[in-house]
This record gives C-alpha cells, structure tokens and sequence, in this order.
C-alpha cells in the first residue's frame, strides 16, 4: 500500500520534463523590469504581451543560433508601472529597445502588435531581432551605441538591424511558420513610419529589409549601407 501511494504521489507531483512553464516573466528586482524567458513554446498561446515576447525572443534565440549569431542577449518585459534608473532606457514601457544590455520589451509595443493588422508573431519576432541584432553589434564594436544613439552615423547600424530582421522572417517562412504575406504586412508598418536622421525613411527600411529577406546569409546585411562589422 505504501509503494502504491507513493507512485501515485510522484505521478500527480513531478512535473513533466516537457511541460510548458507557468509563466515567461522571472522576478527581476525593485524597480527593474522582469526578465522574460525566451520559450519558443509560448508562441502557440500568444494571447497577451508577456506570452507573445517570450515567443518573440524564442524565435529569435533559436534564429541567432541556427546562423552563428552568439552570444544572444538577455531579454526583460517591461511594463508601465516598472522602470529602470537607466536614463537611456526611460522608453521601455512604450517601445522595444536595446538598452543596458538586454533586449526590452515595452508592453505598449507588444500590445500594439495585436492591433496592426498583421500577424503579431511575425512582428513581435522582427522587433527582439532587430534589437538582437544591436547586441551582435555592440559586441563586434567592442563598446555600446550610446555615442552615436542620437546621430545620423547610428543610421548603417540601424538599417544593418532591419536587414537581420528580414532574414530572420525569410528564415521562418522557409519553415513554414510565417508566410511571405507575413512579411508583407511587417513592410506595411513601415509605410507608416516617419523618416528620420537615425532610421532612415520608410523607403530604406523596406529595402534593408528586403535585403535580409533575400540574404543568403549574415554576409549579405554587412557593409555598403549597413555597419561594416563582423557580427557575432
């Protein structure tokens, strides 16, 4: 009888070794945003900002390592109410940023994914590679974009930023996670944008991300108008 109990105790309280985590957010500290675990596991119940990031970032994690691209960033979801006393990252509530070494997750900006009208995976994965992509590159540059952060010259980086982004989706579609539809509506969001010293207009935008989305490899979103650096 005892052993009988004992079983039935071990099936009802060990966890399965597949079993989908209770939640993508781990505590982080006061006034710091939590830290999201990228689970590519999250992206079948992506009904809300938090869940929708860490499927985002899964993505990306599993993207980056397939083509070489480490050591990938840690990744924070970050809500209204939080903050962080770096003064570089005040916007990370309402936007996706690089920042402090992490990729951010605004919960503004992921919200905002469900209402484009595109398919919000397929965005939320171009935003965390596109800032993923800054991650590589502080790391080649050997010291952070802060620098420049606010000046024509970060413009190659940023465009070096999109094109990773359209090789990642172009790396999806080819597995038939995304569609090239998919691709067109994350386009589409661009179109709607303003032209700026740093980004770029919307025209530059598509094309860096074209280019990506028609790379052969990493090799092809270095150097010409992107950052001539060896991403890592």
């Amino acid at each position: 009888m005892t052993i009988v109990i004992a079983t039935i105790f071990s099936l009802v309280f060990t966890p399965s070794a597949t079993a989908q985590p209770s939640s993508p957010l781990m505590s982080d500290g006061f006034w710091q945003p939590m830290q999201l675990v990228p689970d590519i596991a999250f992206c079948a119940n992506t009904q809300d900002a938090a869940t929708l990031g860490a499927c985002a970032s899964g993505l990306t994690n599993e993207f980056r390592n397939s083509v070489g691209l480490s050591p990938n960033p840690r990744y924070s979801y970050v809500t209204l109410p939080g903050g962080t006393l770096k003064p570089l990252c005040g916007w990370a509530p309402i936007t996706t940023l690089y920042c402090g070494g992490r990729v951010r997750l605004g919960v503004v900006s992921l919200r905002d994914s469900f209402t484009l009208g595109v398919n919000p995976q397929a965005y939320a994965a171009f935003l965390t590679s596109h800032e993923a992509a800054h991650h590589s590159q502080v790391k080649a540059r050997g010291r952070d974009l802060t620098d420049i952060f606010l000046s024509p010259a970060v413009k190659p980086f940023e465009l070096q930023a999109d094109c990773i982004g359209g090789l990642t989706i172009a790396y999806y579609v080819a597995q038939g996670r995304f569609t090239y539809s998919d691709a067109q509506g994350i386009e589409s969001v661009f179109k709607l944008g303003s032209t700026t010293e740093t980004h770029g207009s919307s025209e530059d935008r598509i094309n860096a991300f074209r280019t990506g989305y028609e790379a052969s490899g990493v090799g092809d979103c270095i150097g010409g108008v992107f950052a001539n650096l060896p991403l890592v």
